[in-house]
């Protein structure tokens, strides 16, 4: 039980790190009336929605949890250790706790999100180590709440079900029988927590998205500037980022956290079962805990070290962070690996050294092919000089040439692990390989997501900076941009190590889901190559794709309602009303009211459809099987999941690798390059350059695939596994 204690106290010290942050926070500068004029019209909008999103999710997951809980209820008793009502409880409570995990995680997302935008917005006004620090602190307290809460949550739930089992007060011996199923009573946590994750990202990422092509595509004709004070979709525009970049990519690194760390624990009570001689289950359960716990710590000690002067290049700074988040991380994931499982150390040092190594290559390889530092960036900035085709070109061609390294490495990096743990231990070895590797891959998350925070925070101060007399001030504007340079490839880097850390655990968990149909006896067998693997791989294609184009038609159709109304105000706008006060001349309201009720509606709809279709499917498949009819389950079901899982990781490198260049490149340009935003003629009129709008066009094709489809996709291929194996105790 010291190692539960561990967890509980290093994710306690995460969320005590989180609140002194949110505290400074609040209590950092006094912006000025004009700022915070602007700041509550953008924070009334992002709270609303969040209010209005959290009801809705709650509803759903009392229906799903309902379903699964008389699912579970009625099965037909089997002579398993813990019965079927038993187990129906602890999913649905399981289920229950992730499911309001993400919605916590969600709300203090937004919350945070919105004031952290002001402070920094006010912090630019002084230096760049002040915006560094306020922006920062704001994505590492975003961070360590999402992390620690599901830490604590999962680490909670473990102790309730030994302590059920008599395994608290009276010695854990009791509830060593029910230690190695914990795991499986507790799939609804995960199944929770993706579930809502898939929701939100679908409500958020509509919201943020269809507003922020509105306010740039409809007041593009009137010659206004997207987060311009008479933009009247200026507001919704900002409280998109917050709703998405702060909420939903949060939310999202909740589910995934929650979909790793179950998956490895599920594939140690696999190497548990197949070599008894290992420690006990509950030391190796908690292995997965004890690698999140020291990925926030490292990430508590970086940001202390993340802060700069005017003479420092903030990169330097964020790089300082990071070193210091791996180190501490990998020296903690040692130190559990000798405590908790001596007797292998040598396997999993090598493994999580891989995991560490493979995260590190992406980190690199990321910024060569994101930074405008380098040339690939800047052969998309000097293609929009010809016009927006050769742009989008450019961009399509980066995210194909970036997206092929990144894949092979990871796929030399799993099979590198496996190998090793076959050559010293056998099978179980190999499982055990991929779980250390997962660990070190997914170890500098946390710090990671706090610096996907931080660029929101940057995009949303930005925003406050341009609606407000502060626009004027290029002192404030330029070190924005010069932070906004600083995180963008970051949380490029961000969102693809979480596609790996997806990628593998997906690994895991098929390989616990034949091991569990096998000892079901059902007839999810041994993938063979018959005609229903080739059905299951074009089923997982398929449904990639779907979804992709779903949540990219529900962007396409709010921004078109959105462009409408942004029209409409401007052209019926009089001369006298356009140099009215802050945000007099225009309606905010129906832009921000359109927004919010197309993403709840749009969520509901494409969500319920994605899970629906991904239940008919694997139930399909197992009622198509039969004598003679030429398919055989696992091979179907587990097509279906690789072929998914392989389809969406690689679309996901390739829309992160386009997307990222395209957004860079359109920030070089703003820079100076290439004539810079804005030309002007001898009688002093301004005009835009029409190289800068080539490069917003490119950027603004991409934002919908990396921040809307891409993030859907990759908690979908996270969820596949973990539904089949819910299901698969009802089916077989």
């Amino acid at each position: 039980m010291t190692e539960l204690v561990v967890v509980l106290f290093l994710a306690i010290i995460g969320l005590s790190t989180a609140g002194y942050l949110v505290r400074w926070l609040l209590s950092f500068g006094s912006p000025d009336s004009a700022l915070l004029n602007a700041a509550s019209l953008v924070r009334d909008v992002a709270e609303g929605f969040a209010r209005r999103q959290s009801a809705t999710l709650a509803a759903l997951a009392a229906l799903f949890g309902g379903a699964l809980f008389v699912a579970y209820g009625l099965r037909t008793p089997t002579a398993e250790e813990v019965g079927g009502l038993e187990t129906a409880v602890w999913l649905v409570i399981s289920f229950s706790v992730g499911v309001l995990g993400a919605i916590a995680a969600a709300e203090l997302g937004t919350f945070i999100g919105v004031r952290g935008a002001i402070r920094t917005a006010a912090a630019s006004r002084r230096n760049v180590d002040a915006a560094l620090r306020s922006s920062f602190r704001s994505g590492a307290a975003l961070s360590l709440l999402s992390a620690s809460i599901g830490t604590v949550s999962l680490a909670a739930l473990i102790l309730a079900v030994i302590a059920f089992h008599g395994g608290v007060g009276q010695g854990i011996a009791n509830a060593v029988n029910i230690i190695p199923r914990i795991p499986f009573l507790l799939l609804g946590y995960a199944l929770g927590a993706t579930t809502t994750a898939l929701f939100g990202q679908i409500a958020g990422g509509t919201f943020a998205k269809s507003a922020d092509i509105g306010a740039d595509v409809g007041a593009r004709d009137a010659g206004l500037d997207d987060d311009a004070k008479d933009n009247p979709a200026a507001v919704a525009n900002l409280a998109g980022d917050c709703a998405n970049g702060a909420a939903s990519s949060h939310v999202t690194a909740y589910a995934a956290a929650a979909a790793e760390d179950t998956a490895a624990m599920l594939a140690v009570t696999v190497v548990y079962a197949a070599d008894l001689s290992l420690r006990s289950p509950l030391s190796l359960i908690l292995l997965p805990l004890l690698s999140r716990s020291f990925s926030i710590l490292g990430t508590v000690f970086a940001a202390v070290v993340v802060r700069t002067d005017d003479r420092e290049d903030p990169f330097a700074a964020v790089l300082r962070g990071l070193s210091v988040a791996t180190l501490l991380q990998a020296v903690g994931l040692a130190g559990a690996i000798q405590w908790l499982l001596p007797e292998r150390r040598v396997l999993m040092f090598g493994a999580s050294a891989i995991g560490i190594g493979l995260a590190a290559i992406i980190v690199v390889w990321v910024y060569v092919s994101s930074s405008s530092r380098f040339r690939a960036v800047r052969d998309v900035a000097e293609a929009a000089r010809v016009g927006p085709t050769l742009n989008v070109l450019a961009g399509i061609s980066n995210g194909l040439r970036m997206g092929l390294p990144i894949a092979a490495a990871l796929t030399l990096g799993i099979g590198g692990s496996h190998a090793l743990g076959l050559y010293l231990y056998g099978p179980a070895g190999g499982t055990l390989a991929l779980v250390a590797t997962l660990s070190g891959l997914v170890g500098t998350m946390t710090f990671l997501m706090a610096l996907d925070g931080m660029a929101t925070v940057v995009d949303a101060a930005s925003g406050l900076v341009a609606m407000t007399s502060e626009a004027d001030r290029r002192d404030a504007r330029g070190r924005l941009s010069v932070l906004d340079a600083a995180g963008a490839a970051q949380r490029i880097a961000a969102r693809i190590v979480g596609t790996g850390g997806a990628l593998l655990s997906s690994v895991l968990l098929c390989e616990v889901l034949r091991q569990e149909a096998d000892r079901l006896r059902s007839a999810l067998g041994e993938l063979r190559l018959d005609v229903g693997v080739w059905v299951g791989a074009m089923l997982g294609l398929g449904l990639i794709g779907w979804l992709a184009g779903r949540c990219l038609t529900g962007v396409l159709r709010s921004s078109r309602r959105i462009v409408e109304e942004v029209r409409r105000q401007l052209r019926d706008r009089s001369p006298a009303e356009a140099d009215g006060p802050l945000l007099g001349s225009v309606d905010h309201r129906p832009c921000s009211e359109s927004a919010t009720r197309h993403a709840l509606r749009h969520m509901v709809l494409a969500g319920s459809q994605a899970v629906v279709l991904l239940i008919a499917l694997l139930v399909g498949l197992h009622l198509a099987r039969g004598a003679g009819s030429g398919f055989a389950l696992g091979g179907a079901v587990l097509s279906l999941i690789v072929t998914a899982t392989a389809a969406g990781v690689v679309s996901a490198l390739f829309a992160l690798g386009a997307g990222g260049a395209w957004g860079s490149a359109k920030k070089y340009i703003v820079t100076g390059a290439h004539g810079g935003r804005l030309h002007v003629d001898e009688t002093g009129a301004r005009a835009e350059n029409p190289t800068f709008v080539a490069s917003v066009i490119g950027d603004t094709v991409g934002d919908p695939f990396k921040d809307v489809a891409v993030p859907c996709v990759v908690v979908l291929i996270r969820l596949l596994p973990i539904v089949a194996l819910v299901l698969l105790p009802l089916i077989h």
